[in-house]
């Protein structure tokens, strides 16, 4: 029996099978599924792996939406979902790669979907796109109206709102809103504000500001015949634990912190008594 595939004729699947360099074992498998000769080459030659739906286009099948999108460069969530409102493959395709060319402006940087501004601030992406569809609002005032409203995720974190997670971080929240609107995400707002600085005395308890030096009774005058270091302390001291290139707290900082608390609250404890 002679099998014939793109346009060549073979005298056994074992001939086809090592001219293309595949396994003849998984040609017999498909066949005896029912698939036709042509589709199991397609599938053999292409290498697709795993079981479910399978996706063509161009000529390619695909396992999965996902590995479709990672070929051609598209947000995988946003290929699904037209997918399932589509009636083609090619459809679908054409309709994502429309909509990313239509990308989102926010505080003058752009990003390719809602799930993308989502990601970016920690916000639900359901949330942005309910207020769209149901508010006259720009996402500008959208984004800020979550932000203080709504939970919001940072750093595997969950918090009620941005002035909890500000809370946490001792930082201003007016000051991480003006960032967020010159562009900057919520991770490169606060990681900007974690290289702030300020001026400082050195004095015989150590580098001490302005405001922490008057504390200690410094006089105006005494403050002048210190030396004085324009750019000696972090503004945001809380910050400076946190590892923005690596996602994670020096940790053994926190429970020494921690501990250190703790010690000190139980003195005071034990001195009221």
């Amino acid at each position: 029996m002679a099998y014939c595939y793109d346009g060549k004729t073979y005298e056994t699947i074992k001939e086809m099978a090592e001219e293309y360099g595949i396994d003849r074992q998984r040609i017999y498998s498909f066949r005896r599924r029912g698939w036709s000769l042509e589709d199991a080459m397609q599938m053999c030659v292409n290498d697709v792996r795993g079981r479910g739906r399978l996706f063509e286009y161009n000529g390619k099948l695909y396992r999965s939406p996902k590995a479709l999108a990672e070929e051609y460069g598209l947000p995988w969530n946003s290929l699904a979902h037209y997918i399932q409102r589509c009636k083609t493959v090619e459809e679908a395709v054409d309709r994502c790669k429309e909509a990313q060319e239509k990308k989102i402006m926010l505080w003058g940087k752009k990003y390719q979907s809602r799930y993308e501004v989502a990601t970016a601030f920690g916000i639900r992406e359901i949330s942005i796109s309910a207020r769209i569809h149901t508010r006259n609002r720009t996402l500008e005032e959208i984004v800020l109206e979550l932000l203080q409203k709504e939970p919001i995720c940072f750093e595997g974190k969950s918090y009620n709102t941005l002035v909890e997670l500000c809370a946490e971080y001792q930082v201003q929240p007016c000051n991480v809103f003006e960032r967020l609107k010159y562009g900057k995400t919520l991770e490169e707002a606060l990681q900007e504000m974690k290289k702030d600085r300020i001026p400082a005395y050195k004095t015989e308890y150590g580098l001490l500001p302005y405001s922490e030096a008057r504390k200690k009774k410094y006089t105006s005058k005494q403050l002048e015949q210190l030396e004085y270091v324009p750019s000696a302390l972090p503004r945001y001291p809380m910050l400076q634990s946190f590892d923005f290139t690596q996602d994670s707290m020096d940790i053994l900082l926190r429970y020494e912190e921690l501990f250190q608390k703790q010690s000190q609250c139980k003195r005071e404890w034990r001195e009221q008594r």
